[in-house]
Formats: structure tokens, C-alpha cells, sequence
């Protein structure tokens, strides 16, 4: 593991302060649809989701398919990790996978929310000190 310098963690501060930034624009941008995004409705879009995925890839669970999909799309992701779309195609998988499991939309989205706040309510390891190779896991027990 390469050790972590002073200016590794002024440069990682900075990249934070940087995307605070942007993401404060974003959502300034958003909030007034100044550049048209769409509002999306994540049961509409799970709806609409299994209905092509029943069509295409037809009915049951399909989970060693839908796992083997997604490693495939890992590997793209690592072979190109700025192609949004490469970890789109995991996203929808994911969802595809948890529909396919007799999930309703509904609770789909509601444990999608449900699942940052739990994420946001750990405690978390400092991530200056992580191999960044490797997960960054939540404090057990903590």
C-alpha cells in the first residue's frame, strides 16, 4: 500500500470542496429545470422496467443470469470506470434482480431511501487511511 501524503489529503479535500460545489450548481440548476431534466418517478420507472424485461428476457427469477450480467458489466466499468452508462447497466440490473424476487416497485424505492439513511447513520472508517483498491466497510458494532 502507498503511503498517504500531506498533499494527498489537501488534494483530496480540495475534490471534495470541488464537488460541493458542483453539486450545489446542479441542484440550483435542477430546482429551476434550467437545464430540462426530467422529474423521475423511480415506481413508474420500475413499472415500465418489467414490463420490457418480461418481453425480452421473459419471466422467473433469473438470478444467476442477472448475476452473471452484472459481472460482465463490472468488468466494462473497470475497463472504462467513466462510462455512466457501464454503471447504469449495473443499476438496472439491480433493480431488475430485486422486481424479479416478488419486490413490488414501491418497496423497491422505499428501501433504496431507506437504505442511504441507514448508510448515512454509520460510522465509517477515515477514508484517507483506506486502500483505495479495496471496500471501505462501516464500523461493525459501532
Amino acid at each position: 500500500m502507498t503511503a498517504v501524503t500531506a498533499d494527498d489529503y489537501a488534494a483530496a479535500d480540495a475534490l471534495i470542496n470541488d464537488a460541493r460545489r458542483d453539486i450545489a450548481a446542479i441542484d440550483d440548476l435542477i430546482t429551476s429545470n434550467t437545464l430540462g431534466v426530467p422529474q423521475f418517478d423511480l415506481v413508474a420507472h420500475l413499472h415500465r422496467q418489467k414490463a420490457f424485461s418480461l418481453e425480452a428476457f421473459g419471466p422467473g427469477i433469473r438470478t444467476q443470469g442477472v448475476c452473471d450480467h452484472i459481472r460482465k458489466e463490472l468488468l466494462e466499468i473497470e475497463a472504462n470506470p467513466e462510462d455512466i452508462m457501464e454503471w447504469i447497466d449495473v443499476v438496472l440490473l439491480a433493480l431488475d434482480g430485486a422486481w424479479r424476487c416478488g419486490i413490488r416497485p414501491e418497496w423497491i424505492a422505499y428501501c433504496l431511501d431507506d437504505k442511504q439513511t441507514i448508510n448515512e447513520s454509520r460510522t465509517w472508517p477515515d477514508w484517507r487511511t483506506a486502500d483505495p483498491g479495496k471496500a471501505i466497510e462501516h464500523v461493525r458494532g459501532a
